[in-house]
């Protein structure tokens, strides 16, 4: 028992310097939440920012049966959460920051046998290895700290809890280097685990010029199936989460293969809601080609990140996303943007905020009730976020933008070369709204290609995310400037840059606007003036049957037939517009009245 108090002591001094930290600090936390207008939560529909997680977004946040919301200020290098905690009673509307004891575990998971609150962590200061802190007589109790496994590296990436009611079993995924699950039958008070499991190192893609930095399995999450089995979807370094099942309630895995997902390097999270439905957040994204290492565009790249080692640069970590399944995983609606981080144009992007990763990746949630979600958010304190939204606005299947409230809804940024702070490339707003050259009260989308040399990538481009639909139509008007030098459509089921260039080699469809005017090669577009363009996909794009994809300009269907470039499981649900000249085009084009319909 002596050596158990010593190791409580020796565990919560940092947390006390930690909790200084913080109540020292002369940015106010309280002061830094959004306003926001909603006075009860049942007005909660589209993501609406309402808080500011207290520390990094992927651990700490808890619903308690009094319905009391709290996100303590946990974090991957935190042992123990007890420096501080904010809280909210009225379903995350408003919300107040409290001081909690020095050693309080915190919480993000309630055993549903005893009450207790359990969680495992690890950390340095620990002397490595993992931890389990439990409770006895809840959060207002006695609280136990015991080592549970040794390890020749710290875990600290260990996830929220699931919870197999057959066997009282409690499963938690952790990864350091590659992943692992321990599991408990007797309510957290021993522990067992699985071997480890395995993801082989990514090769350099394709138009890449070096390798991404290699991620064998990290951030893993998991959920019971109704059949039984243990879904767990882990992040990697390829262009997709992989996945593997457990039929043994979590001892043994299948051999991990891609999953349906997109997301790179980005952590994904899993959630059962109260009626049975499954909601997946992730960065539905992919990242720029890797640039040549170790020296190219302005930046020096270390040994470690030249081999894969350690990270260099992550370019799509500014969008998370959400999905819905009705029938326990095995379709999925929605892929809809819940939030794009407000920073995401910022010159001084790569320095904001206290280090750190510059993300939107990690996340978490909270079910408020009345199918609505509270979702945690983000990484720097300059970035992270707390949002609510319903979870009826990814069953939506139409959208709209007429760039009335400017780029708000669109990604438009460009890098400037040069890597800075960690990880990062400061950024400037590329494609931008002006005045319509026509209509003149409009607000359109300009974009072009001003050859600046100081930019990784020249060319302009704009992204625009609408529901995810496996069929649909999608209409805009374009307008070709008399300088115009050629563009690029493209229609694609996942985020990507709008400066990206290989983007669309991943679309489902793409066409081009030639230098001289001509869509797809074959229809001459008339300079200077408005024309509307509608493009629609039926068929099967899951298994490439029967697809059909349809032209129309200015209400005339045109007689242009165009392949599908790439299956799709998940539906089409961006708009990737660029600029393709070779030679500077101040003039560029325009774009305006997008408008997504989908089934």
């Amino acid at each position: 028992m002596k050596n158990y108090i010593l190791l409580f002591l020796f565990l919560s001094l940092p947390l006390i310097v930690f909790a200084q930290h913080y109540s020292d600090s002369p940015a106010d936390f309280l002061n830094n939440i959004p306003q926001h207008n909603l006075t009860d939560f049942r007005q909660i529909y589209k993501p609406v920012v309402v808080s500011i997680p207290p520390k990094d977004a992927g651990f700490g946040l808890i619903k308690l049966k009094s319905g009391e919301i709290r996100h303590y200020s946990a974090g991957t290098d935190q042992n123990l959460t007890g420096a501080w905690y904010i809280y909210s009673n009225d379903n995350g509307l408003t919300w107040g920051k409290k001081r909690s004891c020095p050693g309080d575990i915190g919480a993000d998971f309630q055993s549903p046998k005893s009450g207790e609150f359990i969680r495992l962590f690890s950390s340095p200061a620990a002397k490595e290895g993992i931890y389990c802190a439990r409770t006895e007589g809840g959060l207002d109790g006695k609280k136990t700290v015991w080592k549970i496994r040794p390890l020749t590296l710290h875990s600290d990436l260990l996830r929220n809890p699931v919870f197999i009611p057959e066997k009282s079993r409690i499963l938690i995924g952790g990864s350091r280097t590659k992943t692992i699950v321990f599991f408990s039958d007797d309510d957290g008070l021993s522990w067992k685990n699985s071997d480890w499991i395995y993801v082989p190192d990514e090769p350099i893609q394709e138009d890449s010029k070096s390798v991404r930095w290699h991620q064998n399995g990290l951030e893993p999450t998991m959920t019971l199936l109704k059949n039984g089995q243990v879904w767990m979807i882990i992040r990697t370094s390829y262009d997709n989460f992989f996945e593997t099942f457990s039929k043994d309630n979590g001892e043994t895995w299948s051999t991990p293969k891609p999953s349906r997902f997109y997301g790179t390097s980005v952590m994904p999270t899993l959630f059962r809601m109260a009626d049975g439905k499954l909601l997946f957040l992730w960065c539905n994204s992919t990242p720029l080609p890797e640039f040549p290492k170790p020296a190219s565009m302005k930046y020096y790249m270390s040994y470690k990140e030249i081999a894969g080692i350690t990270e260099d640069i992550f370019t799509n970590r500014d969008v998370l996303h959400a999905a819905i399944s009705d029938d326990d995983g095995k379709t999925w609606k929605g892929f809809r943007e819940l939030y794009m981080t407000a920073k995401r144009n910022d010159p001084l992007y790569g320095t904001l905020g206290d280090g750190g990763d510059k993300s939107l990746h990690q996340n978490q949630c909270v079910e408020l009730g009345d199918g609505k979600i509270l979702v945690s958010s983000g990484q720097n304190s300059a970035f992270r976020v707390i949002l609510a939204f319903d979870t009826k606005f990814l069953y939506e299947k139409r959208r709209t933008e007429d760039f009335s409230s400017g780029i708000d809804n669109v990604c438009v940024f460009q890098y400037i070369s040069g890597k800075v702070g960690h990880c990062s490339l400061n950024r400037r707003i590329g494609a931008d709204v002006v005045e319509d050259p026509v209509r003149k009260e409009n607000k359109v989308l300009k974009i072009c290609n001003p050859m600046d040399s100081t930019m990784v990538i020249e060319n302009q481009g704009a992204t625009w995310n609408f529901p995810a639909g496996m069929q649909g139509n999608l209409n805009f008007d374009v307008y070709l400037t008399k300088d115009f030098k050629g563009g690029k459509i493209s229609l694609i089921d996942r985020w990507f840059n709008p400066v990206d260039t290989t983007a669309y080699k991943h679309s489902m469809f793409d066409l081009d606007i030639s230098p001289d005017a001509y869509l797809a090669g074959k229809v001459l577009l008339e300079r200077e003036k408005w024309h509307q363009i509608q493009l629609s996909w039926k068929g099967n794009i899951a298994e490439n049957e029967n697809v059909n994809f349809e032209i129309y300009l200015d209400g005339r269907k045109l007689n242009i037939s165009l392949p599908l470039k790439n299956i799709s499981f998940n539906g089409i649900s961006y708009l990737h517009l660029q600029s393709r000249a070779k030679f500077k085009d101040l003039g560029g084009f325009f774009v305006d009245n997008l408008e997504a319909n989908v089934k």
